[in-house]
């Protein structure tokens, strides 16, 4: 998986920006099968892993998507997670 469309810097970027920004921004390589993929990633574990947690807006953008190819459950690990 990779981003789709570049979006902007987070780092000024309130909770509901930083959603926003994110929505739809990660996708499938190009020349990669649906069919194929979900093949691949149906019924199992994902782990994302992330350098810095904000909001999780990154995170969750990419676990929408991940979830259409139906896995069997998707986690998170980041290396630092940043408290308000």
């Amino acid at each position: 998986f990779q981003r789709t469309r570049r979006t902007q810097v987070q780092k000024w970027l309130g909770k509901a920006e930083r959603t926003e920004n994110v929505a739809s921004a990660f996708g499938t390589k190009p020349g990669w099968q649906w069919r194929r993929t979900r093949q691949l990633l149906t019924g199992t574990r994902v782990l994302l892993v992330d350098d810095v947690c904000t909001t999780g807006a990154t995170l969750s953008a990419l676990a929408r998507h991940i979830w259409r190819f139906n896995p069997r459950c998707v986690h998170a690990v980041v290396g630092c997670r940043v408290l308000d």
